[in-house]
């Protein structure tokens, strides 16, 4: 867990997000990440340990529905990193298709809807 802070700290320092577009998705991860590895500790301390964490009424929905944002945010980010890089190695003269910082963050707020949609349906 602290490596995931670590790495967010690095990625979202100016230096790092000024030409890096992929900085964008890599904080955007590690952030994800911790909050996923926090949720996690609250879900087992609930069923492995049979603490009451979040079975009160408001809170056992919100709790819900932001654990499966977190595991579907994941792997949508992975992919969407994985294609900017794509573009980037096997396009490098495409200007069009190169993306800076702004236009990540655009890209990783529509990552982050199409993660929302699914958790809204099972929750």
């Amino acid at each position: 867990m602290s490596g995931n802070v670590i790495s967010a700290w690095i990625w979202t320092r100016r230096r790092m997000r000024r030409n890096n577009s992929s900085a964008v998705y890599l904080a955007t991860l590690s952030v994800n990440d911790t909050l996923f590895l926090l949720l996690h500790v609250l879900q087992e301390l609930k069923f492995a340990w049979g603490q009451r964490t979040v079975d009160y009424p408001a809170i056992c929905e919100i709790f819900a529905f932001i654990f499966l944002v977190t595991q579907y945010l994941a792997p949508m980010l992975v992919l969407g990193f994985t294609v900017e890089r794509f573009i980037a190695v096997c396009y490098p003269y495409q200007v069009f298709l190169q993306r800076d910082a702004t236009q990540s963050a655009v890209m990783r707020l529509h990552v982050v809807c199409l993660s929302v949609c699914p958790s809204v349906c099972n929750v």
